[in-house]
């Protein structure tokens, strides 16, 4: 008869790297602060193109019947094509282009450093919790052991009873 029977089974234990990935994959904070720095770079990237000059082309095609008269043929083939190629670059807008660049840069060096502190202080929640199982699941391997010793206490105490060593 066990008066004091195993407390819990443990289960198979993860690595600390292994629940740091878990984490990251599963925590909004951080997949906030990575879409923050994809936005950042976005916005960079934009702002790198203001500087430079503005290019277009257009293309454009035009097949139409012939007018009856001889006259208007003249003047208005069946077949047309025209094209267009700009480019446009303002000389001088006061350097604000420039400053919304560095703006964007510092922006985006700013996101990059708030996803690596968010990082950290995951790794730091997930490495506590982590330490906080261990010492719990060693615990809970002493609390079996001792279960198991006091089994083998009472065994032994019943057994002297029922010999009449002790009362």
């Amino acid at each position: 008869q066990e008066i004091f029977g195993p407390v819990l089974v443990l289960v198979s234990a993860a690595t600390l790297d292994e629940a740091f990935r878990s984490a990251l994959e599963k925590n909004e904070i951080v997949l906030q602060s990575r879409e923050k720095v994809t936005q950042a770079e976005e916005q960079l990237n934009i702002a790198e193109s203001a500087p430079y000059p503005a290019i277009t082309f257009e293309y454009d095609y035009l097949n139409q019947d012939l007018p009856s008269s001889a006259f208007a043929r003249q003047f208005t083939p069946a077949n047309q094509t025209t094209s267009n190629f700009r480019l446009k670059q303002p000389l001088f807008r006061g350097f604000r282009e420039w400053a919304v660049l560095r703006q964007r840069k510092d922006l985006l060096r700013a996101g990059r450093q708030d996803r690596v502190q968010t990082m950290l202080g995951l790794y730091e929640n997930v490495a506590t919790a982590y330490l906080n199982v261990l010492a719990l699941e060693q615990d809970l391997k002493n609390l079996n052991e001792q279960a198991e010793i006091y089994n083998l206490r009472v065994k032994e105490l019943s057994s002297r009873a029922r010999r009449g060593e002790s009362a």
